[in-house]
């Protein structure tokens, strides 16, 4: 299951600075061994390293990591095995 799409208002200049520091790290052989390094990428781990350090100076405590969804059963996979077509 994928996060939910979230929609946040970006001023320019730093959708303009996620843009240039995508391509500074495209070159980074850690980040790039999980895929291309996008605006997307960047924002995600700028807004990660942002509360991190926001927690840090304010003292607040940073929540668990959520554990994973579990898979929602399908019809298909709700039937019972073992029967076969009549």
């Amino acid at each position: 299951m994928t996060d939910p799409t979230r929609t946040v208002r970006i001023p320019d200049h730093l959708w303009e600075r996620a843009d240039r520091m995508a391509e500074h790290l495209a070159d980074d052989p850690e980040l790039s061994l999980h895929g291309k390094v996008t605006r997307s990428v960047v924002l995600r781990l700028a807004l990660a390293r942002g509360l991190a350090s926001l927690e840090d100076q304010y003292g607040t405590p940073a929540p668990a990591e959520p554990a994973p969804a579990a898979k929602r059963k399908t019809r298909a996979s709700a039937k019972p095995k073992g029967k076969g077509k009549r």
